[in-house]
């Protein structure tokens, strides 16, 4: 029998808890845009969804404490809210064999509950900085899957001219590996790097599906690349 994946266990537990009377109850007291004094947790996970960013902040600090004092419940509420974006962002970047998926699904649930102990309740935009960790996980399992094809494909050329500021003999995805592994840039930066550099894709277009806007995106991929070039030995770092 074929043990169900990650995300199909949670998204069973999720409809479990959120179908039919009996769901726990999250007072909302005076969070502004919301008309209810009180949200079953159906609908705190389609706010958490789906509301703006000054409502989601506020339920996102409410269900998170109640995570944190031990409510298994709210815990599962929390994770399922994010679900949906958990598994674009699997697709995304974790691309990995399929017999792999499995591993990238539970690696990426670990670092969100992680992530949802250690946030600091006082910041803002709650559920990007959720996401971030979870799907900086899955980027760094695209990457090692990169890298592996790499060493297994040594004929496959990668090196494109927009990507000559990171080539060497080893090829842009494999040095971007190692730099990634070596601590050398953040799992986010090697993913704008990727995508507007080996990718094609507009940093416009990458900063806005990392949760990023595009001048925090343009900053941080210069810098990276700028990291880059010095440990190769190169001076010249497209300033665009």
């Amino acid at each position: 029998m074929v043990s169900a994946s990650p995300f199909a266990v949670l998204q069973k537990s999720i409809d479990l808890l959120t179908t039919g009377p009996g769901q726990p109850v999250l007072p909302t007291g005076d969070v502004s845009g919301l008309d209810a004094s009180e949200l079953g947790a159906g609908a705190v996970v389609t706010a958490l969804r789906d509301g703006p960013v000054e409502v989601t902040d506020a339920l996102w600090r409410r269900v998170l404490r109640r995570s944190r004092s031990g409510q298994a419940n709210w815990t599962v509420v929390a994770a399922g809210a994010m679900l949906p974006r958990l598994v674009v962002a699997c697709s995304r970047f974790g691309r990995v064999p399929r017999g792999h998926v499995a591993d990238v699904e539970a690696e990426m649930l670990a670092a969100l509950l992680e992530e949802m102990r250690r946030l600091d309740l006082l910041q803002s935009e709650l559920g990007t900085r959720l996401w971030r960790a979870a799907a900086n996980t899955a980027c760094r399992w695209g990457y090692h899957a990169r890298r592996d094809r790499q060493r297994f494909s040594p004929q496959q050329s990668l090196d494109r001219p927009a990507t000559r500021h990171v080539r060497d003999s080893r090829g842009p995805v494999s040095v971007l590996a190692e730099a990634l592994a070596a601590g050398m840039v953040t799992e986010v930066e090697a993913e704008l790097i990727a995508r507007s550099r080996l990718e094609s894709q507009t940093l416009a277009q990458a900063a806005h599906d990392l949760g990023l806007t595009y001048i925090t995106a343009r900053r941080w991929r210069k810098a990276a690349e700028e990291r880059l070039a010095r440990s190769l030995g190169r001076r010249n770092v497209p300033a665009r």
